[in-house]
């Protein structure tokens, strides 16, 4: 019993933030990032029927947390509910996970700051990896990656954090990398001497060796046309340029001659999770030319379109910040594209109720549930 009311309160505690005025228009935006980045997902799983209906996750639920940066539940935080053991700590981080519904929690510092938020669909790929049954494919892949053996097996323990850039790219375009550039920005010193060697290679790749992995995953997802120069040419040379002409070199060069084969056996696998689907197939990536409109339109403070692809405008949000920080901040344009984001938000009532399910399907689901909540008993019973 005390095990259910920890877990009830771990979720009142979260729902609880959306009765705060001031922090309801902030969550349920970043709700809803993460929900339009994740559906496409469920939606395909449900369709090649890799997952019973009963058995989809619902939308990832947001919250504030104290931590430096944002993070699926369970990936690298630490559950501590008041007053218990650490036993107890270990089972209800365990369960937690069981649970239908995956958690994102932001720092408190992205209250009123879009351009960085941007980064839940970074977080969004791990819980897809997760929920969908991705793991053991994303580890063949890398098993097989046609690299040196040596680096091999540095590119498998960074394959999560890799997977997860590829997918939050896939969604968000240039914007995931201007935010995550802001993350590692550090003094040129501290970035040119990261260096990580076996067999404890980290989660991480070192941060000029990650710049340059997802400048690539933004490059292979280029059109194939003859617009294809034009467009590196606007949307990655000058991130590169950025990254390169402030740190200058690294200590991990040799590894950067395997980065454009690991980017392509991401995008080019088709995931059995998702019934042969790649992962462009199932998310459609962002319209870059579409995004830096909406870009400028925030900056020229002209009139923002009711009927945009939520995904454009919030990349859009990062891009003019990055354009024109100055402008930006001076004009407090995260308030007015806030403010347009929520009115995009289709008010239906929950973001998934599956009205569409049979009746069979809905007692397969009370069925589930029920079951569900008779493991979580037993988990809790149990001295696992």
């Amino acid at each position: 019993m005390l095990g259910a009311h920890r877990i009830w309160a771990y979720f009142r505690s979260k729902l609880a933030l959306r009765d705060i005025a001031w922090l309801m228009q902030d969550l349920t935006t970043a709700d809803e990032l993460a929900w339009v980045c994740y559906q496409p997902v469920r939606d395909q799983a449900k369709r090649a029927g890799t997952i019973a209906p009963e058995a989809l996750k619902e939308p990832p639920l947001l919250f504030f947390s104290s931590q430096p940066a944002p993070f699926v539940q369970g990936r690298d935080t630490n559950f501590q509910p008041e007053g218990v053991t650490t036993d107890d700590s270990s089972k209800f981080g365990r369960a937690v996970l069981k649970l239908p519904v995956p958690m994102i929690g932001l720092p408190w510092f992205h209250v009123d700051h879009l351009p960085i938020t941007v980064l839940v669909a970074h977080e969004v790929g791990h819980a897809v990896e997760r929920d969908f049954g991705l793991e053991e494919q994303l580890s063949q892949i890398f098993d097989a990656l046609p690299v040196d053996d040596g680096r091999k097996r540095a590119w498998t323990m960074w394959r999560k954090e890799i997977f997860a850039d590829v997918f939050g790219i896939i969604c968000t375009g240039r914007a995931h990398v201007l935010a995550l550039m802001d993350y590692l920005i550090n003094d040129p010193e501290t970035i040119q001497q990261q260096r990580v060697d076996g067999p404890a290679w980290g989660l991480y790749p070192p941060d000029f060796l990650r710049m340059l992995l997802n400048v690539e995953i933004l490059a292979q997802l280029a059109p194939k046309n003859g617009e294809r120069e034009a467009w590196l040419a606007a949307y990655c040379l000058p991130i590169d340029e950025a990254w390169r002409g402030t740190y200058t070199f690294h200590q991990m060069r040799t590894f950067e001659p395997d980065i454009a084969a690991v980017v392509k056996a991401i995008l080019t696998t088709e995931w059995e999770g998702l019934g042969g689907a790649t992962l462009t197939k199932t998310v459609k990536p962002v319209d870059e030319k579409r995004v830096q409109k909406l870009a400028d339109d925030i900056l020229k403070r002209r009139l923002l379109p009711s009927n945009e692809s939520f995904r454009q405008l919030f990349a859009a949000a990062t891009v003019a910040y990055h354009q024109d920080t100055t402008g930006y901040v001076a004009s407090n344009q995260t308030v007015r594209v806030a403010a347009r984001l929520f009115k995009l938000i289709e008010n239906t009532g929950v973001r998934n109720d599956d009205r569409n399910l049979s009746q069979t399907q809905q007692q397969k689901q009370q069925t589930a549930d029920r079951q569900a909540g008779s493991a979580l008993l037993a988990f809790f019973d149990s001295d696992v």
